[in-house]
Protein backbone atom coordinates (compact mmCIF):
# COMPACT_ATOMS: atom_id res chain seq x y z
CA UNK A 1 0.00 0.00 0.00
CA UNK A 2 1.26 3.22 -1.03
CA UNK A 3 1.48 5.87 1.61
CA UNK A 4 1.24 9.59 1.20
CA UNK A 5 4.68 10.79 1.20
CA UNK A 6 5.18 7.88 -1.92
CA UNK A 7 1.87 8.67 -3.69
CA UNK A 8 3.43 12.73 -3.67
CA UNK A 9 6.88 11.37 -5.23
CA UNK A 10 4.82 8.78 -8.04
CA UNK A 11 2.62 11.80 -8.82
CA UNK A 12 5.59 14.76 -8.79
CA UNK A 13 7.42 12.61 -10.81
CA UNK A 14 5.08 11.98 -13.87
CA UNK A 15 4.62 15.73 -13.42
CA UNK A 16 8.19 17.02 -13.89
CA UNK A 17 8.59 13.92 -17.05
CA UNK A 18 5.62 15.35 -18.61
CA UNK A 19 6.98 18.79 -18.66
CA UNK A 20 10.54 18.26 -19.64
CA UNK A 21 9.91 16.09 -22.50
CA UNK A 22 6.47 18.11 -23.51
CA UNK A 23 8.60 21.79 -23.38
CA UNK A 24 12.22 20.15 -24.46
CA UNK A 25 10.28 18.67 -27.65
CA UNK A 26 8.12 22.05 -28.40
CA UNK A 27 11.39 23.73 -28.29
CA UNK A 28 13.46 21.42 -30.34
CA UNK A 29 10.86 21.18 -33.24
CA UNK A 30 11.51 25.19 -33.63
CA UNK A 31 14.99 24.86 -33.34
CA UNK A 32 14.81 22.21 -36.12
CA UNK A 33 13.00 24.89 -38.19
CA UNK A 34 15.51 27.40 -37.57
CA UNK A 35 17.85 24.79 -39.00
CA UNK A 36 15.81 24.23 -42.43
CA UNK A 37 13.51 21.39 -41.09
CA UNK A 38 10.08 22.14 -40.31
CA UNK A 39 9.01 18.35 -40.56
CA UNK A 40 8.12 18.05 -36.61
CA UNK A 41 7.04 21.52 -36.24
CA UNK A 42 4.29 20.63 -39.27
CA UNK A 43 2.76 18.22 -37.75
CA UNK A 44 1.99 19.81 -34.57
CA UNK A 45 5.52 18.96 -32.44
CA UNK A 46 6.02 22.63 -32.09
CA UNK A 47 2.72 23.00 -29.83
CA UNK A 48 3.29 22.80 -26.12
CA UNK A 49 0.89 19.79 -25.66
CA UNK A 50 1.76 16.33 -23.91
CA UNK A 51 -0.66 14.28 -26.17
CA UNK A 52 1.66 14.96 -29.23
CA UNK A 53 5.37 14.65 -26.86
CA UNK A 54 4.16 11.69 -24.92
CA UNK A 55 2.95 8.39 -26.25
CA UNK A 56 0.83 5.24 -24.56
CA UNK A 57 4.24 3.36 -24.17
CA UNK A 58 5.93 6.51 -22.12
CA UNK A 59 2.58 5.92 -19.67
CA UNK A 60 3.43 1.79 -19.65
CA UNK A 61 7.07 2.10 -18.71
CA UNK A 62 6.70 4.80 -16.17
CA UNK A 63 3.59 2.87 -13.88
CA UNK A 64 6.18 0.08 -14.76
CA UNK A 65 9.77 1.37 -13.98
CA UNK A 66 8.91 5.30 -13.54
CA UNK A 67 10.88 6.29 -16.44
CA UNK A 68 9.34 8.02 -19.42
CA UNK A 69 11.55 8.77 -23.32
CA UNK A 70 9.03 10.97 -25.03
CA UNK A 71 8.24 10.61 -28.83
CA UNK A 72 10.88 10.88 -30.79
CA UNK A 73 10.56 13.92 -33.22
CA UNK A 74 10.60 13.25 -36.82
CA UNK A 75 13.49 14.84 -38.85
CA UNK A 76 14.45 15.19 -42.45
CA UNK A 77 17.66 15.52 -43.01
CA UNK A 78 17.55 16.56 -46.75
CA UNK A 79 15.38 19.53 -45.73
CA UNK A 80 18.80 20.81 -44.25
CA UNK A 81 21.01 22.27 -46.14
CA UNK A 82 23.70 25.06 -46.50
CA UNK A 83 27.67 25.46 -45.96
CA UNK A 84 26.96 24.75 -42.28
CA UNK A 85 24.73 21.58 -42.77
CA UNK A 86 27.14 19.57 -40.45
CA UNK A 87 26.55 21.99 -37.41
CA UNK A 88 23.12 22.19 -38.19
CA UNK A 89 22.93 18.47 -38.13
CA UNK A 90 24.74 18.29 -34.80
CA UNK A 91 22.06 20.73 -33.52
CA UNK A 92 19.03 19.17 -34.58
CA UNK A 93 20.50 15.79 -33.06
CA UNK A 94 21.76 16.89 -29.94
CA UNK A 95 19.60 19.56 -29.40
CA UNK A 96 17.34 17.83 -27.03
CA UNK A 97 20.10 16.43 -24.80
CA UNK A 98 21.61 20.24 -24.24
CA UNK A 99 17.69 21.67 -23.45
CA UNK A 100 17.40 18.90 -21.28
CA UNK A 101 20.32 19.35 -19.37
CA UNK A 102 19.59 23.41 -18.89
CA UNK A 103 16.56 22.55 -17.71
CA UNK A 104 18.53 20.38 -15.23
CA UNK A 105 20.77 22.94 -14.40
CA UNK A 106 17.60 25.61 -13.86
CA UNK A 107 16.37 22.61 -11.21
CA UNK A 108 18.96 22.36 -9.34
CA UNK A 109 19.85 26.07 -9.04
CA UNK A 110 16.27 26.72 -8.39
CA UNK A 111 16.59 23.54 -5.59
CA UNK A 112 19.41 25.19 -4.05
CA UNK A 113 17.87 28.62 -3.87
CA UNK A 114 14.47 27.18 -2.24
CA UNK A 115 16.05 24.96 0.27
CA UNK A 116 18.96 27.47 1.46
CA UNK A 117 16.50 30.51 1.40
CA UNK A 118 14.15 28.36 3.93
CA UNK A 119 16.65 26.05 5.80
CA UNK A 120 19.66 27.09 7.60
CA UNK A 121 22.50 25.11 5.62
CA UNK A 122 26.61 24.92 4.82
CA UNK A 123 27.52 24.01 1.18
CA UNK A 124 25.22 22.74 -1.10
CA UNK A 125 25.54 18.75 -1.49
CA UNK A 126 26.64 17.39 -4.80
CA UNK A 127 23.52 14.99 -4.20
CA UNK A 128 20.01 16.85 -4.74
CA UNK A 129 17.96 14.28 -2.47
CA UNK A 130 20.60 15.28 0.14
CA UNK A 131 19.08 18.71 -0.16
CA UNK A 132 15.44 17.63 -0.03
CA UNK A 133 16.19 15.52 3.08
CA UNK A 134 17.72 18.06 4.69
CA UNK A 135 14.44 20.27 3.39
CA UNK A 136 12.24 17.80 4.64
CA UNK A 137 13.29 18.29 8.20
CA UNK A 138 13.23 21.95 8.56
CA UNK A 139 10.93 23.61 6.10
CA UNK A 140 7.09 23.56 5.80
CA UNK A 141 4.95 21.44 3.78
CA UNK A 142 5.20 23.54 0.74
CA UNK A 143 8.70 24.37 0.40
CA UNK A 144 9.16 20.58 0.93
CA UNK A 145 7.28 19.63 -2.03
CA UNK A 146 8.58 21.90 -4.11
CA UNK A 147 12.12 20.97 -3.62
CA UNK A 148 11.32 17.19 -4.43
CA UNK A 149 10.04 18.43 -7.13
CA UNK A 150 12.55 20.58 -8.20
CA UNK A 151 14.69 17.24 -7.30
CA UNK A 152 12.38 15.14 -9.26
CA UNK A 153 12.87 17.69 -12.48
CA UNK A 154 17.51 17.31 -11.94
CA UNK A 155 17.19 13.57 -11.36
CA UNK A 156 14.10 13.44 -14.68
CA UNK A 157 15.89 15.48 -17.07
CA UNK A 158 19.79 14.41 -16.59
CA UNK A 159 18.25 10.51 -17.16
CA UNK A 160 16.25 12.11 -20.05
CA UNK A 161 19.69 13.65 -21.47
CA UNK A 162 21.84 10.64 -21.20
CA UNK A 163 18.93 8.88 -23.08
CA UNK A 164 18.64 11.01 -25.89
CA UNK A 165 22.29 11.84 -26.09
CA UNK A 166 22.84 7.91 -26.94
CA UNK A 167 19.37 7.65 -28.93
CA UNK A 168 19.81 10.76 -31.15
CA UNK A 169 23.41 10.27 -31.33
CA UNK A 170 22.55 6.79 -33.42
CA UNK A 171 19.78 7.88 -35.31
CA UNK A 172 21.73 10.61 -36.81
CA UNK A 173 24.33 8.30 -37.54
CA UNK A 174 22.00 5.58 -39.82
CA UNK A 175 20.64 9.06 -41.37
CA UNK A 176 24.53 9.97 -41.85
CA UNK A 177 24.87 6.92 -43.49
CA UNK A 178 21.95 6.10 -45.43
CA UNK A 179 22.67 9.76 -47.63
CA UNK A 180 25.66 7.98 -48.24
CA UNK A 181 24.96 4.71 -48.85
CA UNK A 182 21.02 3.59 -49.60
CA UNK A 183 22.14 0.20 -49.42
CA UNK A 184 22.78 1.04 -45.46
CA UNK A 185 18.89 0.91 -45.10
CA UNK A 186 18.96 -2.81 -44.20
CA UNK A 187 21.00 -1.77 -41.12
CA UNK A 188 18.94 0.73 -39.97
CA UNK A 189 16.31 -0.66 -38.07
CA UNK A 190 18.82 -3.32 -36.38
CA UNK A 191 21.29 -0.46 -35.13
CA UNK A 192 18.27 1.77 -33.98
CA UNK A 193 16.83 -1.19 -31.78
CA UNK A 194 19.64 -3.38 -30.71
CA UNK A 195 22.19 -0.58 -31.13
CA UNK A 196 20.54 2.21 -28.72
CA UNK A 197 19.66 -1.21 -26.41
CA UNK A 198 23.29 -2.07 -26.08
CA UNK A 199 24.42 1.83 -25.06
CA UNK A 200 21.51 2.04 -23.08
CA UNK A 201 22.45 -0.89 -21.08
CA UNK A 202 26.46 0.22 -20.73
CA UNK A 203 26.55 3.78 -20.70
CA UNK A 204 22.87 5.04 -19.49
CA UNK A 205 23.95 5.11 -15.62
CA UNK A 206 27.52 6.19 -16.40
CA UNK A 207 26.23 9.38 -18.80
CA UNK A 208 23.79 10.14 -16.38
CA UNK A 209 25.56 10.11 -13.26
CA UNK A 210 27.98 12.26 -14.63
CA UNK A 211 25.45 14.87 -16.35
CA UNK A 212 23.89 14.79 -12.49
CA UNK A 213 27.17 15.67 -10.90
CA UNK A 214 28.00 18.19 -13.85
CA UNK A 215 24.45 20.01 -13.21
CA UNK A 216 24.92 19.93 -9.51
CA UNK A 217 28.47 21.26 -9.96
CA UNK A 218 27.52 23.96 -12.54
CA UNK A 219 24.47 25.12 -10.15
CA UNK A 220 26.83 25.80 -7.34
CA UNK A 221 28.97 27.33 -9.03
CA UNK A 222 26.16 29.90 -10.71
CA UNK A 223 25.38 30.66 -6.83
CA UNK A 224 29.14 30.90 -5.78
CA UNK A 225 29.03 34.65 -6.46
CA UNK A 226 26.21 35.48 -5.18
CA UNK A 227 27.74 33.63 -1.45
CA UNK A 228 24.69 31.34 -1.59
Amino acid sequence: MMTNLKIIHFVLLFFAYIFSITLTGSIQARINRCMGDGTAEDVGFAEFNPFIHVGFLDVIFFVLLKIMFGTPLPVNPSNIRGPYRPLKLGIVFLGRTLIYLFLALFSATGLILLVKSCVMVGAAPKNPFALIDIAQQGATPLVYVLSLFFGLMVVSTTFLSAFCGIRDLVYGFVVVRFEKDARFVEYANPIMIFGVLLLLVFFADPITNFFLRLVCMGAMAILAPFGL
